[in-house]
């Protein structure tokens, strides 16, 4: 169980995809994309498409900057994230609670 992240595609957003309304997405400046998750227990936590854009503050920019956030992080791990739909805000959320 997990997600395979990865760099945000060059072509992002592609002209018709099958995730929601991804042609009139803006292409985030930064992040890491969730391309694939299994994780029965939040189905719905990360949906292929999201971008992860920062933890703890500290901006995403390849998986590097992922496993270091992760290594030096705490229990409690703030994570901003941008949605696969344009019409749903970034968000940030206390994954550790």
């Amino acid at each position: 169980n997990g997600m395979l992240v990865g760099p945000i595609p060059a072509q992002w957003p592609p002209p018709s995809s099958s995730v929601p309304a991804a042609s009139t997405a803006s292409r985030p400046d930064s992040g890491l994309m969730v391309l694939a998750a299994d994780t029965p227990a939040r189905p719905d936590a990360f949906p292929v498409g999201t971008v992860l854009q920062s933890i703890n503050g500290k901006p995403l920019r390849d998986l590097a900057d992922l496993q270091s956030a992760l290594a030096t992080g705490t229990a409690s791990q703030i994570v901003t994230w941008s949605p696969p739909t344009p019409t749903d805000p970034s968000t940030t959320a206390d994954l550790g609670r």
